[in-house]
């Protein structure tokens, strides 16, 4: 594992960019913008190009382990009933139906369709 000096936004982007790699997203340059959310411990990294494109990537970490833990995560891949998991555990951290909707790549129409048979 290298060593980074975390001292000053070069070095901050240098983290991130690390995190990014780990997930498969190019590096980002000090003319993108992106943004990492987590919840339940779910994450997403999404970065805005300069250029206009967008790219996103979802990741976990398992319960009582840290980020040597990482793994990717596919929401596509999920079953109806671990997506309907991961949404109530969404809810319950405060997501709204919206951003639910992006963690786990789905329309906002089908969290709530989801959330009202679990509610």
């Amino acid at each position: 594992m290298s060593q980074i000096d975390a001292s000053g936004p070069r070095a901050l982007l240098e983290i991130h960019n690390c995190l990014m790699k780990s997930l498969g997203i190019s590096e980002a340059t000090h003319k993108d913008s992106y943004e990492i959310r987590g919840a339940a411990g779910l994450f997403m990294v999404t970065v805005k190009r300069s250029d206009g494109s967008t790219e996103t990537a979802r990741g976990y970490i398992p319960s009582g382990k840290g980020f040597e833990s990482l793994a990717s995560f596919h929401p596509e891949n999920l079953s109806i009933e671990a997506r309907r998991k991961y949404a109530m555990m969404l809810r319950a951290h405060g997501e709204s139906q919206s951003q639910i909707a992006k963690w786990l790549n789905v329309s906002q129409a089908t969290i709530n369709f989801d959330l009202r048979i679990l509610i």
